[in-house]
């Protein structure tokens, strides 16, 4: 999902993140980054809509 300034919105925590796309811009196999909740998702980004391949969690520290 892209909000309407452009930015691609985490699928885990519904935040914005760093990077911006537009329709037209397509992803494969993208890692994506959250600042927010700090994980890392695996995405296609194909005409706007975002698919998640893989998420990787954030490991709390012990």
């Amino acid at each position: 999902m892209i909000d309407k300034s452009g930015f691609i919105i985490c699928p885990i925590c519904k935040g914005k993140t760093r990077q911006k796309a537009t329709k037209e811009t397509y992803l494969k196999n993208f890692p994506l980054f959250c600042p927010k909740c700090k994980c890392q998702s695996i995405i296609d980004l194909i005409e706007g809509e975002v698919t998640v391949r893989e998420a990787v969690y954030r490991q709390e520290k012990e």
